[in-house]
């Protein structure tokens, strides 16, 4: 029997947060950037054969098995998810996973972002494999120890080595970024409600309708979903780091209505910003 994780129950997993990461460096000339966000991470061991299907992952997974290993189908195609080899399952790519009965794992469940924060994984569509004996042996001797900084950054050196893979395509979003860079420091320095696309495209030499069709274009999103994702991770950050109240970050955040930040943030992640606040101590803790 196959058990089917619905969209919402994968959705969910973007709420929790063990602990984030930033790397910077350098290609061609050009700075990048590397935005880790560790959601979940666990050592298993399952006791019998179960199979999950996995229709919308809005994250990356990270696996290392240890003995017997899985199975896993992306479209239509099988793979052997072996022992000894580190795994990356992209976000949005669809798979089903088979776990051989009594197989032990590391698991890590994780966003990553590039300098434009977009995804830097996402859109792949195969399952990747890194055969790396040091962090292979790293990994393996940290599986029994609580979350903590070391395997923090030792699941932070084996996605770098899968970024890696992508650089191309972080490079190029790089210099895409530095055409957008109004846009990026006034996210930096204001507050993401106050944000007025028309006076952005007036600082570019554009009008509003050409600024966001050029975004678009060039990213792949619509410039209001992209400020509407920024102004939530803000809002999300300030709930979980801050002793501030709702009405003080609504008000941090832009919005001159702290009724209509509740209903804003409501309509974006799916509960209200107390809510969201007490299940991400929770997970935290």
């Amino acid at each position: 029997m196959t058990n089917t994780i619905s969209s919402e129950q994968e959705q969910a997993q973007l709420q929790l947060f063990l602990g984030g990461v930033a790397l910077e460096f350098a290609a061609a000339g050009q700075p990048l950037r590397l935005e880790l966000q560790f959601l979940s991470q666990g050592y298993d061991i399952r006791p019998r054969e179960e199979s999950y299907d996995h229709p919308a992952p809005p994250f990356s997974r990270l696996f290392l098995f240890f003995n017997r290993g899985a199975r896993i189908t992306v479209s239509g195609r099988c793979h052997r998810l072996a022992p000894g080899k580190i795994y990356l399952l992209p976000d949005g790519m669809p798979f089903t996973v088979t776990y051989a009965g009594g197989s032990e794992l590391l698991f890590f469940h994780v966003t990553a972002a590039d300098f434009c924060r977009m995804p830097v994984f996402g859109g792949l569509a195969e399952c990747q494999c890194l055969d790396d004996p040091p962090l292979t042996a790293l990994l393996t001797s940290l599986r029994h120890q609580p979350w903590g900084t070391a395997l923090q950054a030792a699941a932070a050196a084996v996605l770098a080595r899968f970024a890696e893979r992508q650089q191309a395509a972080m490079l190029a979003r790089a210099r895409i970024g530095a055409e957008f860079r109004p846009l990026f420091q006034a996210l930096a320095h204001q507050p993401p409600a106050r944000i007025r696309i028309d006076q952005l495209a007036r600082q570019m030499g554009l009008g509003a309708a050409a600024l966001a069709m050029r975004f678009r274009r060039k990213l792949g999103l619509s410039l209001k979903a992209y400020l509407t994702r920024e102004t939530v991770a803000k809002s999300q950050n300030l709930l979980r780091y801050t002793g501030k109240t709702v009405n003080e970050i609504a008000a941090q955040l832009g919005f001159n209505d702290a009724p209509y930040f509740h209903r804003y943030f409501r309509k974006h992640t799916g509960r209200s910003p107390a809510a969201y606040r007490t299940q991400a101590r929770t997970s935290q803790a």
